[in-house]
């Protein structure tokens, strides 16, 4: 079976463990699937919605670690291809980047956020783009990487 992973840190593809395996590469290991993954640490929700839209078709079954609703993904335009970096809007994550441009846009944004950023929609928005990718992608298993009652059942 070929599964396609998709979401935050709970199945980045990058995050290095020296001793042991995620828990993905556990099920490749153990089971034999041929797996992808598509994992982002601190990606969004949009993020990942657009990548799973984009690919499920080349897979047989979707995992898709949901992430934390405000959230934002932000790419710098001039290299679209780079880790995506993430603006946490809660103010409490430090964020930072090797390139000062982008580390200044990233803290424009959040600054900006903080301020204007609705929650209420905000969350809303986010479940609806959850519920689309729900009725869109067949054999998709969404696991909650947070508590939060705004997911719903």
């Amino acid at each position: 079976m070929k599964i396609g992973i998709f979401g935050d840190s709970f199945v980045d593809k990058n995050f290095t463990r020296p001793d042991s395996l995620a828990w993905w590469e556990l099920l490749e290991k153990k089971y034999g699937h041929d797996i992808e993954c598509f994992g982002e640490s601190g990606s969004s929700i949009v993020y990942s919605a657009q990548l799973i839209l984009e690919k499920y078709q080349n897979y047989d079954f979707i995992i898709w670690a949901v992430s934390n609703p405000p959230r934002i993904t932000v790419r710098h335009r001039e290299n679209v291809k780079d880790i995506p970096v993430s603006v946490h809007i809660t103010g409490s994550h430090a964020i930072s980047h090797s390139d000062s441009d982008i580390q200044e846009k990233i803290k424009v944004a959040e600054d900006y956020l903080l301020k204007v950023y609705d929650w209420d929609d905000g969350n809303f928005i986010s479940n609806c783009v959850i519920k689309y990718v729900e009725k869109t992608v067949p054999h998709l298993l969404m696991i909650p990487c947070f508590i939060d009652p705004w997911l719903g059942t």
